[in-house]
């Protein structure tokens, strides 16, 4: 009877286990066992329920223990019963029918909930109405759960998303769409380490997002870090030129480098990543799960999600490369059971001419009358300017016309014509029209990706021509991305990534030229012939008469014929396969398997006509003809031009193996994920060169050189000499060299969540590396992090504040690490050959370049970390972190002991600390039906200091001090000046001594003399972005900050000798005669100066406190306007989306100094100011976006 009462109230009534009983409670007054009858006597008493079951139904069941206090009655009833083993049922009449359960066929659904823009949802909870067992989904928003009959009801429920109910039907696949709850901002956010993909919630680690919407539509670059520039609190973003060794910073600088070469920048061979040698500066680049020197071969377009890993908790799991952060690339691939879609996005951006006049230079009367000004034909008289000197120049027309006039050949009214006449002469708009033009970039790319239940696919096929502002330039690239993704059962699933870049790019041989060129000088006469102008070689008009009648080579030099007569060709291909499986081996845990294989080759040439100036000059070089009347002999071949053929290829292989737990039972109430793996990784790169001469372009030959002579011993009294009486060639017919990287990796991570509310999390790892000496003390060095996270508004205690939607706070703290460059230091001692040849049979000998360091280390940062999550009145929500970074072991120049045969090798030699605070904030200020305001806005605070520094030498004087950018005690790009005083009566630069003296004198400052001004890099840093939304359209406006940091000025730096370079404007403000010193701080030109030297330092004017400027500035990054068709008329034409944009860049610009320097193009060059052309400023875009 009781059997049918159950099944009737089941079936008829639809009774269910919901959330009815959910929220009574019983009072446990003491502790102790009872039985299952019991506790429900217990709840009959102290509630207004009753149950109804067959007697004798738990006789088989173990003694429930109580714990004194308050406990739920559904979680009570769970504690008591095994739910596989009974059906709990809630009739009408508060009455709970319970039935032991019976075998029944299931029925398998799976599918994928995703937002109202198709993204996967990770993490929804879906569970069959009127039961309590559920599954949740994957981060790729798929689940699969089984239930008993088609009437069944699935209830899908995640944070953010409104709740939503879903009959099953005679479905298999039920795919899900969640709306956003505007309510709940708490939503789930996954975040990517590239090992796993993790819910933000479970992880106490430091990770930012910066808004890809934002940054899909900024058009100005197609390197994908420079769209997210000032998104991302703590990353900043140094355009600056002198930044190439740097240019993306995570909380500050950890590592220093190799002294002697950091203000010297190199790019890798596909000029992307700048290195710097001894260390990387940069962070560490991660896409789709594998690491990468190179980030620009991505397509934005293809870019599904960027996370920044900037704490020891998010990043150590990159062990000994994760110093520095990590940026986590993750692509876009496709979802199961969806149709064919069709993106096109297509943009064309005009940057526009460099801005030529940003520079400062003289004008051509500015420049003449100066020239006059400072002529000295008796310290510097004609024959001694006219001898001939290998790297010399010509004499400039208004020297010749300077020197004519002194030596009688001309009168003074025919000089001052000629001078007035060049005065009168510019030649800006033809330097701007002939050597430069309308830089444009436009990229077109196509997308399709559809899905099926087993197998989903993902294709991009991309074209981007970049036109540079020289002319004759080119570069075409063109990309195919395709991402396959198969499910073959519920238990594994493989992916397959195949990536091909092609690119071809023409450089032609432009004369790197702009306004400091002599203003008078023109290229074009009239009628539109090119001009020679033979004073740009390397010779005077009388030496090389007399080297052309002897060699019987034309040595003239036309700059515009010349750039026709040599071409750089280069040609690169990349391949990226990119495979993984998940094997799902028993229920939660799975293994996963990460294989890469990276290919890249690049072959550049460069073919020198014969008619080239390089060609011509070079086989002067290599002539021997005493007189004219002589026949002259050539031992370089005379015909056939120069040609150099470049290869570079790069390997790259990752093997990683993984075993993955992650379990969530006591429904979410302990939520557990376990990682543990191993690594193995090699780079290989290698490259060779060639070059021969005499070469023919249509017959591919080339004639033979005898390299062992020419170098070895020389050619001796050539017509053009190169080295003394000689001339010597280097033997470059053949280069090559090879850098290996090899890493192998052992790694654990896990994490732990209670409750929803409390968070902890650990990693451990163990890197091998052929980077490292072979010490134990140096390899067996672990890098490690432990962090904890309380979602304090999920106590109940703050159950009162409504207005609070969220609330957490982190505390984190590990070591992560930084390896040396390759090839720079090792366990043994790096080997170079001597390339010269020797007496010794033509024997190649080796010599030391770095003695071996068996205890070397990688750099060891610890990290502590400290942040506040929280979302207020259902608009704002921000994340604030503070945070101290110690680094120790930093590599670079070690002293050494002289009787060690060196005074330095790559060793350990120091520390340095980094604090800082970063604010992210998110606010929605108005949302209507029709009209939307958001803002972001972020803020990153970095103060950097040095603790400990080994130099190479000790630093005692002024000279010394004032250009280090390394110094104890002071931050990492440091900027020192001498205490300029202005000048005296004789218009020499004056400096202030520690002690008060005032003095001209040179060499007398010692190291405490110099003031400290600053640091070149950004103190405070972010971005400020506000979207507008109105109907279809969008507005976007974004601007990007740097603050508290300082640059030099860039200033006129020649004071004496004769002008041969056109200086700046300020020039003509130099002191002139006694009483200027009151008015000016410009030294005196002394045209003598540089032969006597020794009365005066114009370094204290050049590298004085007054030409140290503060360097912030605001600058207004970009404006997309975008306007999206409406709806009704896309659905008549059977388009999806259509979107039109039109955006600005680089538009205005804020600076805190005055002289209208843009921080972003201003550097440092042997500690004076440089000041680069502006470029890619006010540029303007048009783009569209369509969806079939």
């Amino acid at each position: 009877m009781r059997a049918f009462l159950l099944l009737f109230f089941t079936t008829a009534l639809g009774f269910n286990t919901d959330i009815s009983y959910a929220q009574a409670q019983v009072n446990v007054e003491s502790l102790g066992e009872i039985t299952v009858d019991e506790v429900f006597q217990l709840i009959t008493e102290q509630t207004k329920y009753n149950f109804l079951y067959p007697e004798g139904l738990f006789s088989d069941l173990p003694k429930v223990k109580l714990l004194k206090g308050l406990i739920k009655v559904d979680k009570l009833i769970a504690q008591s019963i095994p739910e596989s083993q009974f059906n709990v049922v809630l009739s009408e009449g508060d009455t709970i029918i319970i039935e032991r359960s019976k075998s029944v066929n299931q029925i398998s659904v799976s599918g994928t909930v995703t937002d109202a823009s198709g993204t996967p949802i990770p993490y929804v909870y879906i569970r069959v109405k009127g039961t309590t067992k559920g599954v949740a989904t994957d981060f790729d928003g798929y689940y699969k759960i089984a239930i008993t009959s088609t009437n069944n009801v699935l209830i899908f429920n995640s944070l953010g998303f409104k709740d939503k109910e879903v009959l099953v039907g005679d479905r298999l696949i039920v795919d899900v769409v969640l709306e956003n709850d505007v309510t709940e901002l708490d939503a789930v956010e996954v975040v990517s380490t590239g090992y796993q993909k993790i819910a933000k919630e479970r992880s106490a680690g430091s990770f930012s997002k910066p808004d890809m919407s934002i940054a899909k539509d900024r058009t100005y670059s197609m390197n994908i870090l420079q769209r997210i520039d000032g998104l991302v609190a703590g990353l900043t973003i140094n355009n600056s030129p002198g930044a190439a060794s740097n240019p993306y910073l995570i909380r500050g600088l950890t590592s220093i480098g190799t002294f002697g070469a950091n203000n010297v920048s190199a790019s890798d061979y596909d000029g992307d990543t700048a290195l710097n040698p001894g260390t990387n500066r940069s962070p560490l680049f991660v896409v789709d799960g594998i690491p990468t020197n190179n980030i620009s071969f991505i397509n934005p377009q293809d870019v599904e999600d960027i996370t920044v890993l900037k704490d020891a908790t998010a990043a150590s799991i990159w062990g000994a490369r994760a110093a520095n952060g990590v940026i986590v690339v993750t692509t876009k691939k496709a979802s199961n059971n969806r149709k064919l879609t069709i993106n096109y996005d297509a943009f064309t951006n005009i940057q526009g001419r460099p801005e030529l006049d940003y520079q400062p230079y003289m004008n051509s009367a500015d420049f003449i009358q100066a020239a006059r000004e400072v002529f000295d034909p008796v310290s510097y008289p004609f024959e001694q300017l006219n001898a001939y000197t290998f790297g010399g120049s010509g004499i400039p027309p208004h020297l010749r016309t300077l020197y004519a006039e002194y030596m009688g050949e001309i009168s003074s009214e025919v000089a001052n014509a000629r001078l007035d006449s060049l005065s009168s002469l510019s030649n800006r708009r033809q330097i701007r029209d002939i050597w430069y033009r309308q830089a444009i970039q436009s990229n077109h790319t196509l997308t399709l990706s559809a899905g099926g239940v087993k197998h989903s696919i993902y294709s991009s096929l991309a074209y981007t021509d970049t036109k540079n502002s020289r002319p004759g330039d080119s570069d075409k690239q063109f990309k195919l991305n395709i991402r396959q993704d198969y499910r073959f059962n519920d238990r594994i699933s493989a992916f397959l990534i195949t990536d091909f870049i092609k690119s071809k790019a023409l450089t032609k041989n432009n004369l790197d030229i702009d306004y400091g060129f002599f203003p008078y000088q023109l290229f074009q006469n009239e009628n539109g012939e090119h001009i020679s102008i033979p004073y740009m070689g390397l010779l005077t008009d009388d030496v090389r008469a007399d080297f052309e009648a002897r060699s019987k080579v034309n040595l003239n030099y036309n700059p515009l014929d010349e750039r026709d007569y040599a071409d750089l060709n280069s040609d690169v291909f990349n391949g990226r396969f990119i495979g993984g499986v998940d094997i799902g081996i028993f229920e939660n845990l799975n293994f996963l398997g990460t294989y890469s294989y990276i290919q890249g080759a690049r072959k550049s040439t460069n073919y020198i006509n014969p008619e080239s100036y390089i060609v011509r000059s070079e086989l002067a070089q290599f002539t021997v003809a005493d007189t004219p009347d002589d026949i002259p002999q050539y031992f370089l071949p005379d015909t056939g031009g120069r040609y150099t053929e470049g290869h570079t290829s790069n390997r790259n292989f990752t093997i990683r193996n993984q075993l993955s737990y992650d379990n969530s039972w006591s429904e979410g109430k302990h939520q557990l994920s376990i990682l543990l793996g191993q690594e193995a990784q090699e780079q290989l790169t290698e490259s060779s060169s060639t070059v021969v001469r005499g070469y023919n372009p249509l017959l591919q030959t080339s004639l033979p050189i005898d390299y062992a002579f020419l170098e070895n011993e020389g050619l001796e009294n050539p017509v053009m000499p190169n080295f003394g009486t000689i001339s010597t060639l280097t033997d470059d017919y053949f280069v090559q060299s090879e850098i290996l990287t090899r890493f192998t990796s052992y790694y654990t991570n896990a994490g732990y969540t209670l409750d929803k509310k409390y968070t902890f999390n650990g990693s451990w790892r163990r890197d091998k590396s052929n980077l490292f000496g072979l010490d134990k003390s140096a390899q067996n060095k672990p890098s490690w992090s432990v962090g904890t996270k309380w979602a304090v508004g999920r106590e109940n205690f703050l159950s009162g504040f409504k207005n609070l939607n969220f609330l957490d706070l982190r505390a984190t703290y590990g070591i992560t690490g930084n390896a040396p460059t390759p090839g720079v230091s090792s366990t043994y001692d790096i080997l170079r050959p001597q390339t010269e040849y020797t007496v010794l049979s033509n024997r190649i000998p080796l010599t030391i370049s770095t003695p071996g360091n068996p205890k070397l280390t990688w750099e060891r940062t610890s990290t502590l970390n400290l942040g506040i999550d929280f979302g207020i009145y259902d608009r704002i929500n921000a994340s604030v972190d503070v945070y101290r970074k110690m680094t120790d072991d930093l590599l670079g120049q070690l002293p050494l002991n002289i009787f060690s045969g060196f005074t330095s090798a790559i060793g350990n030699f120091g520390s340095l600390e980094n604090k800082g605070v970063e604010l992210t904030l998110n606010t929605k200020n108005i949302e209507t039906q029709n009209f939307s305001w958001t803002t972001l806005f972020t803020m990153a605070y970095n103060k950097n200091k040095i603790t400990a520094l080994e130099l190479p030498g000790e630093v005692t004087t002024g000279d010394q001090k004032v250009d280090l950018a390394y110094l104890k005690g002071f931050p990492a790009f440091a900027v020192f000046a001498y205490d300029y005083k202005g000048l005296d009566a004789e218009g020499d630069p004056l400096v202030q001594l520690q002690d008060g003296t005032i003095t001209k004198e040179p060499n007398i400052t010692s190291a405490d003399d110099i003031l400290f001004m600053g640091t070149a890099q950004p103190v405070w840093s972010g971005g400020l972005s506000n979207t507008f939304s109105y109907k279809g359209f969008n507005l976007s406006i974004n601007a990007i900050y740097n603050l508290g940091h300082v640059m030099r000025r860039d200033v006129t730096t020649n004071f004496s000798g004769l002008l041969e370079s056109v200086p700046f404007t300020d020039f003509a403000n130099r002191w002139k005669e006694p009483g200027d010193e009151l008015v000016t701080n410009i030294p005196y030109y002394d045209p003598t100066g540089a032969l006597s030297g020794d009365t005066r330092d114009i370094d204290y004017y050049i590298k004085g406190n007054q030409n140290v400027l503060d360097a912030s500035y605001i600058k207004l990054r970009d404006i997309t306007l975008s306007y999206r068709l409406p709806k009704e008329f896309l659905q008549k034409i059977n388009v999806k989306d259509l979107t039109l944009r039109f955006s600005v860049s680089n538009v205005l610009l804020w600076t805190a100094n005055k002289y209208d320097i843009d921080p972003e193009f201003q550097f440092s060059s042997l500690s004076r100011g440089v000041r680069a052309l502006r470029t890619n400023q006010g540029s303007v875009a048009l783009g569209l976006h369509f969806s079939l």
